[in-house]
């Protein structure tokens, strides 16, 4: 019994464990965040590049 409650002693108390976790899920997150957002950048641009293409050769050819 007493070995027990010298190793739950040793342990850091449940609230800086959850404070550490929740640090690093919110690093994670945001940096996820950061490249989702880029990658939607990125599909946009393309999307926008692609109708203007469209656009323009509908004008330079005409109706299809």
């Amino acid at each position: 019994m007493e070995l027990e409650e010298d190793r739950l002693s040793s342990l850091p108390p449940m609230n800086e464990v959850i404070a550490e976790l929740l640090d690093s899920f919110t690093l994670h997150d945001s940096i996820s965040a950061k490249i989702q957002i880029r990658k939607l950048r990125l599909l946009f641009r393309g999307i926008v590049v692609l109708v203007a293409m469209v656009v323009i050769l509908s004008v330079v050819v005409g109706p299809v």
